[in-house]
This record gives structure tokens, sequence and C-alpha cells, in this order.
């Protein structure tokens, strides 16, 4: 018998949901990075919005957050690379959210 380990990709492949699962995994290894950077209190004041086109992009409470992360961009892409070495990240856009969702570009 067969583990689900080695069932999984077969399943993945035939249901077409590669890309999918993959972007999942990247987003996943995003969060993961941002809950570890973030100081204690403030986990949960970042998480990764989306991946399209090799763009992955990032959202935050406020412009401090943003800006903590900023510096901290390449750590976050070797997180990820570490996680999903597949992962093609051409660039991270980073966004304030806001604590009522407004979305301001930088």
């Amino acid at each position: 018998m067969d583990s689900l380990k080695n069932l999984l990709p077969g399943a993945i492949s035939r249901a077409k949901i590669t890309r999918q699962v993959a972007t999942a995994q990247v987003a996943a290894a995003a969060d993961e990075y941002l809950r570890l950077a973030l100081p204690p209190g403030h986990q949960n004041d970042a998480h990764c919005l989306y991946l399209r086109d090799g763009r992955l992009t990032i959202g935050g409470v406020n412009g401090s957050v943003i800006s903590f992360l900023r510096l901290r961009e390449n750590e976050l892409l070797a997180h990820i690379k570490s996680r999903e070495p597949r992962a093609l990240i051409a660039a991270v856009h980073f966004i304030v959210t806001g604590p009522e969702s407004d979305v301001v570009e930088y």
C-alpha cells in the first residue's frame, strides 16, 4: 500500500492544480517567516496577500511594519527558497492594509 506522501503528487497533477498548490506553499512559507520575524505581540501585523506573475505581495497594518519587513526582504526570500526551492519570485511588493482594510501602495 502506498503512503499518502507518495500518492499526493500524482493526485495533484491529475487534478491540474500543481500551480495553485505551489502558490499556497509559497504563501505559507512567507507567512511562517513573517510570524518569526515580527516582534512578540505583533506576529499578526503582516501576512502574505497573494503571489501573481512572480510578484509576492505582503500586507502590513501600518507603515512601520512595512518598513521593518522591507529591510528584511532578502531574509524573506531566502526563507521561502529554503522551504520551496522551485519558487519563482521576481519581486516582493509591500502594501499597507491598515486596521480598516484601506490599501495604500508603496
